[in-house]
């Protein structure tokens, strides 16, 4: 039964994945300026940006709220957990994107960390946005790093009501899992 509402998350993943298109199209219409494309590492990168903060969040989030569901056994545990993670998340990225904490390791290593993460700082002067900071790290690792919390995360959901036959295999890809969220963190935070 998990599984099947882990499954049910292909719905908004979907809608992210039209999401991403969309956006994806509507850069050969209104094209990002040049120097901001260049500042995140060329049009793979910004690509890639994209795509984790489109299609792979749509993802994780319903994929977080199952887990709480089935770990939390209380109405409203879902929303109660992506409040939270919200909160931490706008109170961490916003805190990493102001330009007196652009060189600060720990702040930008922990909102690289965060399932969303702005990769650019573009402040709107006058109507005009001027680039005024660029995250260090690897874009594309940070994708997998989602990708891994999210796999952890459906291993969690399962685990909770794994028959004992079931459940070491979930525990063993819950350690593996693990393991690579860790490896693409590192990568994601040092480039």
């Amino acid at each position: 039964r998990t599984l099947a509402l882990c499954t049910a998350c292909l719905v908004p993943l979907s809608a992210g994945l039209v999401w991403f298109t969309l956006q994806i199209a509507s850069f050969s219409i209104w094209p990002p300026k040049p120097d901001l494309v260049n500042a995140v590492g060329g049009w793979d990168a910004m690509v890639v940006i994209t795509f984790g903060s489109s299609a792979m969040c749509a993802l994780g989030g319903p994929l977080l709220g199952v887990a709480a569901g089935r770990w939390l056994r209380f109405p409203g545990a879902g929303v109660l957990v992506a409040t939270a993670l919200t909160m931490i998340a706008v109170f961490i990225v916003s805190g990493a994107l102001t330009p007196n904490l652009l060189d600060n390791l720990i702040v930008q290593a922990s909102s690289t960390l965060m399932p969303f993460t702005e990769w650019v700082l573009v402040d709107d002067q006058a109507g005009v946005q001027v680039l005024t900071g660029v995250r260090d790290g690897a874009p594309i690792a940070h994708v997998l790093y989602q990708l891994a919390l999210c796999s952890l995360v459906v291993c969690a959901a399962v685990l909770k009501d794994a028959r004992e036959a079931q459940r070491l295999s979930w525990i063993r890809s819950s350690v593996a899992f693990a393991i690579i969220a860790v490896l693409t963190a590192t990568w994601a935070v040092l480039g």
